[in-house]
Parts: structure tokens; sequence; C-alpha cells
């Protein structure tokens, strides 16, 4: 991972309808090819001795995917991601990954482990222990392989909406267990270099100058550091669109990194 941005421009409200239904077509293309239909038994990753097989079972359902960009969004958001990917793809070319193409797998797995291990006939409800169990060996594998694909990106683009955060005493807070782990690991993710640009190189570019349920439902409240992510509003959407080039061979984020050259 190289740069992360706060995409500030929930609405989209200066884009036509036209344009809008379009990249959120293209969106819901990139959506179907990433989150390919998993048809592959359970009985497949279970062993003699009744033990399952997490390697194998994390390659199949939570795939490390190479992207260019990683897109952060709250599960209300989805439609936004949507328009976002297929908006950065169609005007830049650019291959996105959406954090919900992964976990909105999870459930999923979830019903289908805790079916086979965790359902109690006599009591005709779930084991409470087995169910904690089950649940905390999936999203470890969910956190595993969004760190990987984050890592594999050159750059993450946080979509900042009243659904993500919600600022309380000049502090941003989420309810969104996801949110607040990607956001987190932002904060200490290793810089990478685009194998485009070498270290000097770098050094010297502009884009680079310095370092960058139920009735009673549970809500769980974390606070979450944005002030490293660089906002993209209308303003600077709209100069990137302007200065790309697409028959020119320069790479489209690196016209966005000399618009928003990192802070000091």
């Amino acid at each position: 991972m190289f740069r992360s941005f706060n995409f500030d421009f929930p609405e989209l409200c200066e884009v036509d309808r036209d344009t809008i239904f379009g990249w959120r077509k293209q969106g819901v293309e990139i959506q179907e090819k990433c989150s390919r239909e998993i048809k592959v038994k359970l009985e497949e990753f279970v062993s003699k001795d009744g033990i399952l097989n997490g390697e194998k079972l994390q390659e199949i359902w939570f795939p490390s995917i190479e992207a260019d960009v990683f897109i952060s969004h709250s599960h209300a958001d989805l439609d936004l991601a949507l328009v976002l990917a297929g908006g950065l793809n169609k005007m830049f070319n650019l291959k996105c990954f959406v954090d919900s193409f992964v976990w909105g797998h999870s459930e999923d797995l979830l019903r289908i482990i805790d079916k086979e291990f965790c359902w109690r006939p006599d009591t005709n409800d779930y084991d409470y222990n087995q169910r904690n169990g089950s649940t905390s060996h999936v999203y470890m594998m969910l956190a595993t392989a969004l760190g990987k694909i984050i890592d594999k990106s050159e750059c993450v683009i946080f979509i900042n909406s009243r659904n993500s955060i919600t600022p309380r005493d000049s502090v941003s807070k989420t309810k969104s267990p996801w949110i607040f782990f990607e956001l987190a690991i932002l904060n200490w993710m290793r810089k990478s270099y685009p194998k485009r640009l070498s270290v000097v190189e770098a050094a010297n570019s502009r884009s680079i100058q310095a370092k960058e349920a139920s009735e009673k439902k549970l809500e769980v409240e974390h606070t979450v550091d944005i002030t490293h992510l660089q906002i993209i509003d209308r303003n600077i959407l709209g100069d990137w669109i302007t200065l790309f080039d697409k028959n020119y061979p320069q790479h489209a984020l690196d016209v966005l990194y000399e618009i928003l050259p990192e802070q000091n």
C-alpha cells in the first residue's frame, strides 16, 4: 500500500444520472467478477478426524486479490462504492476492489459452518460457545484476507459518509468493526512504492514529498484516526478527470499523486 485517501464526496451531486448509471453498471460487473459463485462443499475441507482446513477454506472463500485501488465503505454505502469503483475503472482504467466483495461472504460461510457444527437438535438451537468459536475463526480469516488485499493494493480510498463516520466531541467514531480495522492498519502498514517508480524517483516526485439482529441491537463505537487520509472532494475529482489523458502513458494514480502531494 502506497497512499490512502478520504473520499468526501458522497452525494456525487454534480454528475448526471446517465453517467452514474453507467458507472454503477460497470461497478456491478466488477463485483460479479470478483464475487464468483462458491459451490465448494464444506466436506471437502474436513479431514478424517473432523477438523476443518482453515488455509484451504480461506483460499476459496476469501481469496487474495491484487488491485490498484482498495475501496473501504459502510455496508449502507454499497451503491456508492459500486459507482466509485465503476467510475474509476471507466475513466482511469483502474482495477478497483471493494471491501464488501470479501466480507460479504462471511455470513454465508458462517451459516454453512454453524449448521454443520454448532446446531443442537436436542434444544433446537445453536450452541453458544461453539457459535462464538466459529465466528472467531471466520472473522480472523476475513481480517487476514482484507489485510493482504490492502497491502497489495497501491492505494486505499475510504468513503467518508454519515453511515461510516460519526463526529463526536471533535473525535471521529465508527460503529463498524471492519472500518475500524481497515483504518487502523493504514496507520502502521508498511509503505510500498509502485514498481514503476524507483525509490529515488519517488523521493524527488511532487506526489510523495514526505510521510503519509434483534430489537436490542448491540452497537459498539470505535475511535478512528482519519487525519492521515488526504481528502478527495468534488474539485479534486474534477481536476483528476480533466488532467488525465488516456492517450498519454502517465498512470492515472500518478496524476492523482501530483494533484495531492503527500503532506508532511
